[in-house]
Parts: C-alpha cells; sequence; structure tokens
C-alpha cells in the first residue's frame, strides 16, 4: 500500500500534529507513507522522520497537475490523501489523469466560497475524512455524499511523562496562536484567570503572534504574572508541568494524556472543563472549535470553568477522561482504521464501513453541538 499525502507546509500546527502521527504509524504497519508539501516549516525535520520520503515540491497551480499526474504513475501510488485545498484542487486533476483515487481530510469547516470551489472536488473524492460528527454534519451540509463521510480520529501518543493522580490544581496555562480571532481566546483566558479568585503558582501561555504584545499589557494590566513560553516546536512535553490546561483539538487531547484538566476552548468559544461525563459532547465539538453557535468567551464564564476544572482534577475525574481518550483516540488504533480505509479506497469498496462515531448518535448530540452546523464556515 503506497499512500501519498500531500499539503501545504510543515509549521507548527493541530493538522500537521496529525500527519506527523499519522505517517509514523501507517509506517509500523507496514504502507508506504509519502508526502509532498508545498513549502517548509519547523516541522519538516518531523516530516522526513514520520513519512518513507517528506519532499518540498511547490504545488501551487492547476498546470501541474499533468506532472504530479505522472509522478503518480511512475512511482504506482495506490492513494492519494490531500491536506488542504491549493494541493487538493491539483491532486483532484492528477488522479483523474492518473486513474488514482484521491482521498480529502478536512480538519475544520470552510466558508460560503471554499464551499463553491471544494464541492466538485468532494464530489469525485472516493472519501472525505474528518475528525467530529459535526465536521460529519456540516460537510453532509456541504453536499458530500453522506456515505462517503468518514469519521476518523486524531491519532494521539502518550507522552513519556504524565502527572497521574488527583490533586490540587495550582498551575495553569493556556495554549494557541496568539493572533487572528485566536488572540480574544487568550485574553478571555486572562481575564477568566484574574476573576476565578484561585491559588495559583504559576500562569503560562504557550503560543505567539502579533497580538502578543496587546496580551502582555493585558496581563500586567489584570496584575498576573505570566511565562510567556513563546511557540514550542513540541508543546505537549510541556503539558505534564501544568494541572489545568485550556486550548482545544490536540491541546486538549495531548494536555488530558498527560493528566492535567483541560478547558475546551477553541474558535467557536469555550466548550468548558471535560469531564468524563461530558467528554463524548467535547470530542463532537472538538472541545470548542467547532460549536455549531458561537458561544463567545465571556470572562466570567472562563471563570467559571476554570473552578470546575479544579474540582475535575481534584476529584479524580480528569484521570477518566484520560481512559476514554486513550479508548477513541489511540495511534495504532486510527492507523488501522485508514490503512483499511486506503484499502477499500484503492479496492473500489464501500468507504461507509470504516467511519467510527461515538457511541452517542449524531442525532442525540445536544442542540448546541447539533444544530445550525451550516454556520460553522462562517
Amino acid at each position: 500500500m503506497r499512500v501519498l499525502f500531500v499539503n501545504r507546509d510543515t509549521i507548527v500546527g493541530g493538522g500537521n500534529t496529525y500527519l506527523v502521527h499519522l505517517g509514523r504509524t501507517l509506517g509500523v504497519l507496514g504502507a508506504r507513507a509519502e508526502i509532498l508539501v508545498s513549502s517548509g516549516g519547523a516541522w519538516l525535520p518531523r516530516f522526513r522522520e514520520s513519512f518513507r520520503t517528506a519532499k518540498v515540491v511547490p504545488l501551487y497551480h492547476p498546470l501541474q497537475a499533468p506532472l504530479l499526474a505522472l509522478a503518480l504513475r511512475r512511482h504506482r501510488i495506490d492513494v492519494v490523501n490531500a491536506h488542504a485545498f491549493t494541493q487538493a484542487r491539483i491532486a483532484d486533476r492528477a488522479c483523474q489523469l492518473a486513474r488514482v483515487p484521491l482521498v480529502v481530510t478536512m480538519h475544520g469547516g470552510i466558508g460560503p466560497r471554499r464551499k463553491v470551489q471544494y464541492r466538485p472536488i468532494l464530489g469525485r473524492a472516493r472519501a472525505t475524512v474528518v475528525m467530529n460528527e459535526r465536521l460529519a454534519l456540516f460537510f453532509r451540509e456541504v453536499g458530500v455524499p453522506e456515505e462517503r463521510i468518514v469519521l476518523s480520529r486524531l491519532p494521539v501518543v502518550l507522552p513519556e511523562r504524565a502527572r497521574l493522580e488527583a490533586r490540587p490544581a495550582r498551575s495553569f496555562a493556556y495554549c494557541s496562536r496568539l493572533s487572528g480571532n485566536k488572540a480574544p481566546k487568550c485574553a478571555a483566558w486572562l481575564r477568566g484567570v484574574a476573576e476565578a479568585g484561585l491559588d495559583v503558582d504559576r500562569i503560562t501561555v504557550i503560543g505567539d503572534g502579533d497580538e502578543r504584545p496587546k496580551l502582555e499589557r493585558l496581563a500586567v494590566s489584570l496584575g498576573l504574572d505570566v511565562e510567556w513560553a513563546g511557540m514550542l516546536p513540541d508543546a505537549s512535553e510541556r503539558f505534564a508541568d501544568f494541572d489545568v490546561v485550556c486550548g482545544a483539538g490536540y491541546v486538549a487531547l495531548e494536555a488530558i494524556a498527560a493528566g492535567a484538566a483541560v478547558v475546551g476552548m477553541g474558535f467557536s468559544g469555550c466548550f468548558g472543563a471535560v469531564d468524563s461525563e461530558n467528554f463524548d459532547q467535547a470530542v463532537a465539538c472538538n472541545f470548542g472549535d467547532q460549536i455549531a453557535q458561537n458561544v463567545g468567551e465571556p470572562s466570567e464564564v472562563v471563570a467559571g470553568e476554570l473552578a470546575r476544572a479544579v474540582k475535575v482534577l481534584a476529584r479524580g475525574d480528569a484521570l477518566a477522561a484520560r481512559q476514554r481518550m486513550r479508548t477513541l483516540f489511540d495511534a495504532d488504533r486510527v492507523g488501522r482504521e485508514m490503512v483499511g480505509l486506503y484499502e477499500a479506497v484503492r479496492d473500489g469498496t464501500p468507504v461507509a464501513a470504516h467511519t467510527r462515531p461515538l457511541d452517542t448518535r449524531l442525532d442525540r448530540l445536544p442542540d448546541w453541538v447539533r444544530g445550525g452546523y451550516a454556520r460553522l464556515g462562517r
């Protein structure tokens, strides 16, 4: 089985964390996973460790499709898996020319313009892979045939260090970009920490961006002594140092794996403290990245959820959430399921059997997760 991935870059981020873990796992399972990225980045060495080959090949124009098709034939590629629009557009045409099946992986929602551009590509792809129920609903609304939407999971590798005990919470961390629509989340978190009245020994922000100076001034005005750790090549290695971590996606999952309590907060707002009872619901919206209705992140709400996370950690429920996480996101299990999907795509057999929903059916998810999913891309 030879799978060629095409992606935009190798910068630090959740989508590339996924590729690093999946590429390594596929290799262990005996598949030949190769990747072309259109530009480099800090994680290019990690890509080269995880994939059989990882090359920087600028793919930006549809006129490059015949050359890519030639390479697909020459290297006897069984399946192409695209992870970014510009590269998916080229791969779509190349796969038609080379008669190689295409899989498209979508890590988030898309806006109205991208919907129009993606529809024909997703219509021809043998499978559209998504990582949570909200995205499955969203792309069904976009027009992708339901039988070709495959619900997978983010592969998580357990860290070498983890603190697996109930304990009081004294150290708090926020991890995400400090720019664009992510910067207001950090500001809300800082205000929430200040308002929560917690017994705090350490406050850390992991991440960087053009809004960092403004956030630093905000922290000073709130009387907070914050460690600004910057953009780390592998933030997950730090999560065992903290008791409560705020973030979404891989940040939330890797913090849970390290034994921390988590407050889910992402693009769509504050999901809240994660425990064993609401873990599946948190997964369904990627811990706040894809809530149907933007619930925002009022500081008083964040403060309340931080206080609740302290209780989750103290009673040991963060460890119960960790056990559920291990069941759903085990890298070996995800890798085997993806190998099965790629084999089905190669052989032209139905892919619907390879989807993996939560125990909670999609139509039983809460309205705030399920309803209004067409707005996700806005």
